[in-house]
């Protein structure tokens, strides 16, 4: 009787031995992958300061200027004051036909709250302050 206690008290031991070995273990790879993550992401965090940079370097207008005189062109900065329009006469038709339904609508949704404004001047205790437009 004895014995099979001693077996038993063993056995439960070990299992228990191996379990805690088990969480141990766990913790440890966690830690690695933790640590991984980190490296990871402070290496995304320098690939992010880098391209921002490269980016404030490439569009500055005088680099560009650098890089226009490298190549020996006859190539000219526009000053702040100009525009170039590249769109097409169809994509600027396309846009005035927008820009006019919004507008369209706009007008549409002044009328409504008119009408919504008059209908509660009258069931409303108080008058209502509207500022006027020119």
């Amino acid at each position: 009787m004895k014995t099979s206690k001693i077996i038993f008290l063993t056995l439960f031991i070990t299992a228990l031995s191996l379990v805690y070995v088990w969480q141990q273990a766990k913790i440890v790879e966690f830690a690695y992958e933790r640590q991984e993550k980190i490296k990871l992401c402070q290496q995304m965090l320098d690939r992010n300061m880098f391209l921002r940079y490269n980016l404030i370097t490439l569009e500055s207008s005088g680099n560009l200027s650098k890089n226009l005189k490298a190549f020996e062109a006859d190539y000219e900065i526009p000053a702040f004051t100009q525009i170039v329009d590249l769109r097409t006469s169809q994509e600027k038709s396309s846009l005035e036909l927008a820009s006019g339904r919004r507008q369209d609508t706009r007008f549409n949704l002044n009328k409504e709250k008119i009408k919504e404004n008059i209908l509660l001047s009258l069931f409303s205790p108080k008058s209502q302050a509207e500022a006027q437009t020119k």
